[in-house]
């Protein structure tokens, strides 16, 4: 009574499986399989019940069978599909790989210091119109020669040609962090609107102005906050000892290629015009031109003669020297360096992608269109990746701006495209236009001897049956560029899994 019952309920159980490997096969073809799977497994099962065999034994060969209807079916899932789902898996796969890059990249590119300090100096600008105050002997190598007393002559009486001037002077001195080491470095001393007339922004200050009693107020450089803080944004707050002087640190300056005489690393804010703190030290002048200077500017060039009062203008002793920021930034860097490397491009890889037989068998406008935007996408991804790997690579190994690591940053962006781009070609003159697969089994043609007869070279065909590829030993008239051969579909089932 229990065996045919069991056998009944395993029947009806394997019968669900073929049901089950069946919705795997393509609509169209899914009842015929199913009826074929149906009538093997009746005849599985009459030749089992013919074993001397236990029970178990004779069901297991069975679930077995059942079970390799599954595999069948992937394989005509794949052959007989006439819309295949991942018809350019390959093409995705190839996107997938140059995004997964162009993150790593791109994120290694980001947490560098250097980095940083590029973007901040190209966001951080000065304001046109500002000059730098200096003496006029000495253009190349720019010396202090305004006195603190000029400069509060200049601050009490009325400018025609300046809306706003600050003033700096820069000495080295002792400086000591938190009771520290302590070191001698570069320190500037500069009025309370320094930087209001440069018009940069602090990258970082704090909150809230000093109290009464605080100690002085101090700026860092870029390179000094990154040097001795590792870029620490808690250093806001801080005790500087310079000299005898307790100073508390209060803002942060961006990286810059400001060309300031001196290169500060710390800058004192303070009252620079009294004469308690300044003496008799001589310093520069910043001053932001009015309407009427930048007109006087534009008639002498980047130099603006500065007549002192009772001195003759034709025999000015101090000359105004435009403030040009000389960072030029990544993106016109890598803009420049992709528009050589697309000049240079045919220099070292023909651009051309292949030409195709004249036959009736021809990619669909669809798969054209897929073709292109796969290959735009591709050059898109490995610029991207040249410019984040250019950036990686030139301020790897600094932390503050430098015009060597932008220099190496065009240089590297450069070679990174070009290559990049011939790789994208290449790739592409070797995947088949239909679904976008490399073409393997390359297989040597022709004899050299019949070039001009016959064709000779090497031949490559798709895994998926679309497409032959002729590239040729010896270009010849007729014959120079490697050649599509597109294949109807009754060479199908020489290519099917």
């Amino acid at each position: 009574m229990m065996r045919p019952l069991l056998e009944n309920l395993s029947h009806t159980a394997q019968r669900g499986l073929l049901d089950g490997a069946a919705l795997i096969v393509a609509r169209e073809r899914r009842s015929d399989w199913r009826k074929e799977w149906r009538g093997e497994l009746w005849h599985v099962r009459r030749e089992t019940a013919q074993a001397t065999e236990s029970l178990l034994q004779t069901e297991a060969k069975r679930v077995s069978f059942c079970l390799g209807a599954f595999a069948d079916a992937w394989c005509l899932r794949g052959r007989f599909s006439i819309r295949p789902r991942f018809v350019h898996r390959p093409a995705l796969d190839c996107i997938l790989w140059l995004v997964c890059g162009l993150v790593v990249c791109a994120v290694v590119a980001r947490i560098l210091p250097g980095v940083r300090a590029e973007q901040d100096a190209t966001r951080y600008r000065v304001r046109s119109g500002v000059v730098l105050i200096q003496d006029a002997q000495s253009l190349n190598f720019p010396i202090a020669s305004v006195s603190t007393e000029q400069f509060r002559d200049w601050q009490a009486t009325r400018q025609r040609f300046f809306d706003a001037i600050a003033y700096y002077c820069s000495a080295r001195e002792q400086v000591n962090v938190d009771g520290g080491s302590t070191g001698s470095m570069q320190v500037a001393r500069v009025s309370a609107n320094f930087f209001a007339v440069l018009g940069v922004p602090l990258l970082l200050q704090a909150s809230r102005t000093t109290e009464s009693g605080a100690p002085a107020r101090v700026v860092l450089s870029y390179g000094m906050w990154v040097r001795e803080f590792d870029a620490n944004p808690a250093v806001i707050g801080r005790v500087l000892r310079i000299g005898g002087e307790t100073f508390q640190i209060t803002g942060i300056a961006p990286s810059s290629s400001l060309p300031l005489p001196g290169n500060p690393s710390i800058w004192v804010i303070g009252s620079v015009g009294d004469r308690e703190q300044a003496g008799n030290a001589e310093g520069f002048v910043v001053a932001h031109l009015s309407k009427r200077g930048q007109a006087a500017l534009v008639a002498h060039g980047d130099n603006i003669p500065i007549a002192v009062a009772g001195e003759d203008p034709a025999e000015a002793s101090l000359v105004g020297v435009t403030l040009r920021d000389e960072t030029k930034g990544p993106g016109t860097l890598a803009g420049f360096a992709l528009f050589l490397a697309f000049l240079a491009l045919p220099a070292v890889v023909s651009v051309s992608l292949s030409e195709s037989t004249f036959s009736a068998y021809r990619p669909s406008l669809k798969h054209q269109c897929t073709r292109w935007l796969f290959l735009a996408a591709k050059m898109g991804l490995v610029i991207a990746i040249g410019f984040c790997a250019s950036m990686a690579l030139s301020y790897g190994f600094t932390s503050a701006y430098s015009p060597t690591a932008e220099l190496a940053q065009f240089a590297t962006g450069f070679v990174s495209s070009l290559f990049g781009m011939r790789w994208a070609l290449f790739d592409q003159r070797h995947r088949c236009p239909v679904c976008l697969r490399h073409v393997t089994n390359p297989t040597r043609v022709g004899l050299a001897s019949h070039t001009f007869l016959g064709w000779n070279g090497t031949e490559m065909f798709c895994a998926g049956g679309h497409t032959l590829l002729h590239v040729p030993a010896l270009p010849t008239s007729w014959f120079q560029a490697p050649r599509w051969v597109y294949l109807d579909p009754s060479w199908g089932f020489l290519f099917s899994p």
